[in-house]
């Protein structure tokens, strides 16, 4: 008799726990098949809750199971804008929600971990590659995401025939507009640039580390560009942190360009230096004095920028022209424009330039134009105004 009651002692636990396992099994597919319903029951709400904020159409991927904490979609897709012509594609999606997190920060925190990602951007008629709509026009939803990038992110500049890949992680407080980022950029080939930090998506509030090895300008100005006409060459390495706050700017760190040029239609030669360097370091932005080349024409050019407690700074510039072969007398300018950061953006009070020249051989201006000039001109005098349209120019010449 004691030897059955202890033969069903042995028995009793590996059969509850099998029973455990079996409930839980059972209780996890009931869970499982309630979401799929309820996922396809809610997923037209869904795709244009998120079409709205984005400014493009949204096609969610099918149920594809439950997760730790989350749930995985199949192939998603971001279709074209409705005032752009980008797109994205996910191979599939993981959604999760940070329990912790969410408590700590009382918001409930998304964790979008996409896998297989391809963002192609195209440009619409303005060049903008992806166009969000007013703020008026749409409520944000009361989460925060944070978009993990373990495998690398797949970008395509269509027009530009570029690609990049990136990976790290995106954390957008939607309600504070507001984005965090730690991503690590590759052009394959033409370098790597890094950005970590932070900034808010309505002001001129932002704080961050950018760190480039050799990293080739003109990516950058395909990705950026300022004017599509001129053509920008060189490598860049640097790590510079700096920040704005309240209209203060701060930063540490300095970068390196070398072998710059730029060229355009308009150019006879192209505009170059071996190197120029842009340094941050005791509350003092500084260009040192830097050698410029075009065709005859040699340059000199240095900056700096006091960063003084204020939103109000004065950016000061020095520089030189002449003729490579004319070393006695060069055209001296000497700048000064004041800065005003603002939450709104940056803006600019009036340019004041002194300029100067010094007994300069006009024979020399005649062998570059094909006519004949003799004589030595000197001159004196003062611009100022706004950088938008230079008005009230006084000058003062002597010869």
């Amino acid at each position: 008799m004691g030897a059955k009651i202890r033969s069903l002692q042995r028995i009793r636990w590996p059969l509850a726990g099998c029973a455990v396992l079996l409930l839980g099994g059972v209780s996890l597919i009931i869970i499982d098949r309630f979401i799929e319903k309820t996922f396809e029951t809610k997923r037209l709400f869904i795709e244009e809750s998120l079409s709205k904020p984005l400014g493009h159409p949204i096609k969610i991927g099918s149920y594809q199971g439950l997760r730790p904490w989350g749930i995985a979609l199949g192939q998603t897709k971001v279709l074209t804008g409705f005032q752009d012509k980008s797109t994205a594609k996910f191979s599939s999606l993981i959604i999760k929600i940070a329990p912790i997190s969410s408590l700590l920060n009382w918001r409930p925190i998304a964790i979008i971990n996409p896998k297989g990602a391809q963002i192609t951007l195209r440009p619409n008629n303005e060049g903008k590659y992806w166009v969000l709509p007013p703020k008026n026009t749409t409520s944000l939803p009361r989460v925060d995401l944070k978009i993990l990038l373990d495998k690398p992110a797949k970008v395509i500049l269509e027009s530009e025939a570029l690609d990049v890949s990136a990976t790290g992680n995106i954390f957008l407080k939607l309600a504070q507009k507001k984005v965090y980022s730690n991503l690590n950029i590759d052009f394959p080939g033409k370098g790597e640039l890094s950005l970590k930090g932070n900034a808010r998506l309505n002001s001129l509030d932002i704080n961050m580390q950018v760190f480039m090895k050799k990293l080739k300008v003109y990516p950058l100005q395909r990705i950026f560009p300022l004017n599509t006409s001129f053509q920008a060459n060189g490598e860049i390495n640097g790590d510079i942190k700096f920040g704005i706050n309240e209209g203060i700017v701060d930063c540490k760190g300095d970068i390196k360009v070398d072998n710059f040029s730029l060229n355009g239609p308009s150019f006879s030669n192209p505009l170059s230096t071996d190197k120029f360097i842009v340094s941050c370091k005791h509350n003092l932005l500084t260009v040192p004095i830097t050698k410029w080349n075009y065709g005859p024409w040699v340059a000199s050019f240095s900056s700096q920028l006091p960063l003084d407690r204020t939103n109000k700074l004065n950016l000061s510039i020095s520089s030189s022209l002449g003729l490579q072969d004319v070393k006695t007398s060069k055209l001296k300018a000497q700048a000064d424009l004041p800065l005003i950061f603002e939450k709104r953006g940056i803006s600019s009070g009036e340019l004041m330039v002194d300029l100067g020249l010094d007994s300069f051989p006009l024979n020399r201006i005649g062998a570059l134009i094909g006519q004949s000039i003799s004589g030595i001109l000197s001159a004196e005098g003062q611009v100022q105004g706004p950088l938008s349209s230079l008005k009230n120019k006084t000058f003062y010449w002597c010869c």
